[in-house]
């Protein structure tokens, strides 16, 4: 009941914040009397008006301070009636275990993040976890379609996407890394400067990669590009997955070409017909 007391006490600081002195000075009685001394009515009245101003006074106090008990109330009754108060069987903060800071733990739950739009296949720019900043893409040489469908820019703002080097368009996506790219949905980005354009793409690492591909992936590397249906470059520099379901795992400048086709390696190589597969200087086809 964590969250409850602390909610308890704050309440019980307000409320005294809420409620001033009685009365800011002493009661002045203009007149007194003495055994014996006839008591003028004039100067009793003039003590009775006295009087009468004086609780006038704190009946306006007590109204007041009634009028802002009862909002405090309602308040409170509105905050332990909330949702955020059944987090406290789930939620701890230790704000001394560690020296770094802070640290919080959700514990025996699920956390889902959604878009609020009703399912995975939609695009609002929400729904996402970000880790880090978030920062816009620097780098002015890498332009790529927010729909990864699309790889030059009439035929992209043609169908009415965005021709651009920034996206942070997409929902539902893991993100962490600078200047990363997510314009789709259901996918993850990382590394520096890298763009999931695809349905369901991921790039997990490295520097100016793309997953254009629906269910395409990038792991690493420079430049590398995914754009078939579940291709996947593993590394190496300006390699790219064109067809379905190709692959390429590293070198340079090598491109898979034929569906279900694979790449291991080497330079300038090139897979063009189905089950293809190439390492370096090897060549074997089906």
């Amino acid at each position: 009941m964590m969250i409850l007391n602390q909610i308890s006490l704050i309440f019980f600081i307000l409320l005294l914040a809420a409620v001033p002195a009685a009365h800011s000075g002493d009661v002045t009685i203009p007149n007194t009397f003495k055994a014996g001394t006839p008591a003028v009515a004039t100067e009793v009245n003039e003590n009775f008006e006295a009087l009468k101003a004086v609780l006038t006074e704190l009946q306006a106090i007590i109204t007041t301070q009634a009028e802002t008990i009862a909002a405090l109330q309602n308040r409170l009754d509105t905050v332990e009636t909330s949702e955020v108060m059944a987090l406290d069987d789930y939620l701890t903060v230790d704000d001394i275990g560690d020296p770094r800071g802070a640290m919080i733990q959700l514990s025996g739950v699920n956390l889902q993040i959604t878009n609020g739009l009703g399912s995975t296949n939609t695009i609002n720019g929400l729904g996402n976890l970000i880790i880090g900043y978030d920062e816009v893409n620097r780098i002015r040489s890498i332009y790529r379609c927010s729909n990864g469908d699309y790889t030059d820019q009439a035929s992209c703002e043609g169908a009415d996407e965005s021709w651009s080097n920034s996206h942070k368009t997409g929902s539902h996506y893991l993100v962490t890394g600078f200047g990363n790219n997510y314009s789709q949905y259901g996918g993850m980005v990382a590394g520096q400067s890298n763009f999931a354009t695809g349905r369901y793409g991921t790039v997990t690492c490295g520097w100016g990669n793309t997953a254009s591909g629906a269910n395409s992936s990038v792991s690493g590397g420079r430049s590398n590009t995914s754009d078939g249906y579940c291709s996947n470059v593993s590394g190496g520099a300006e390699n790219s997955a064109t067809v379905e379901s190709s692959s390429v795992s590293g070198g340079y400048q090598n491109t898979a070409r034929g569906g279900y086709s694979s790449i291991s390696g080497g330079r300038d190589r090139g897979t063009t017909g189905q089950f293809d597969w190439i390492a370096g200087g090897l060549f074997e086809d089906l």
